[in-house]
């Protein structure tokens, strides 16, 4: 496989982020869809970050989010300016065609997101290996799994229903593995799940 990394803006991102926003702020009902698809730290702008964290803040508190509501919220907390003001968030609806897309803008937003903080990290961890003292080698490997562990999304991390993942459950627990995982990763990882049959005190 060949990686090409690449640096500075990436257009195709930018645009992503602009449609998804704007199909937000035209329709906040595609937020059902998109919420657990995109973090903040997805958008490479940090004006799109302050808006995508500004916005999940009204839904998430059960807020109507429209291009009123979240002007007034950015203005009480005096970041309005900080995301360009009236005339961008005009500009992000009106760069919108359709709200249909809404899935595929968030897909996108979230692929560049992972790739650029892939890349990231990647120059994080040379720095480390090249400039960093450890006292041993379990610090440094500490240290680089912390700075891969900051790749993965931050939200999404809510409790789901049995109704989201019942089917691959019970299709997991019916096969031959004498060990059940917990779904608790720290947990799984220490004790490689709860043996079959085992009872434990």
């Amino acid at each position: 496989m060949t990686l090409t990394l690449t640096s500075g803006i990436d257009k195709g991102a930018l645009e992503a982020e602009t449609a998804l926003i704007g199909a937000v702020l035209l329709d906040s009902t595609v937020l059902d869809d998109v919420c657990d698809a995109v973090d903040a730290n997805d958008f490479s702008s940090e004006s799109h970050r302050l808006l995508w964290k500004g916005i999940m803040h009204l839904y998430n508190n059960d807020n109507p989010v429209d291009l009123v509501t979240v002007s007034e919220m950015l203005m009480k907390y005096k970041r309005f300016d900080d995301v360009g003001g009236m005339n961008y968030l005009t500009k992000l609806v009106n760069s919108v065609p359709t709200t249909a897309n809404a899935s595929y803008y968030a897909s996108v937003v979230r692929e560049k997101g992972l790739k650029r903080r892939g890349v990231e990290v990647a120059e994080q961890i040379k720095r480390l290996s090249l400039e960093g003292t450890f006292e041993n080698e379990s610090q440094y490997y500490a240290e680089v799994e912390r700075l891969i562990e900051s790749i993965r999304p931050q939200g999404g991390s809510g409790m789901k229903s049995l109704a989201e993942f019942r089917d691959d459950y019970f299709e997991y627990l019916n096969t031959q593995d004498d060990m059940i995982l917990t779904g608790f990763s720290k947990f799984d990882e220490w004790m490689g799940g709860l043996g079959r049959g085992w009872l434990y005190i």
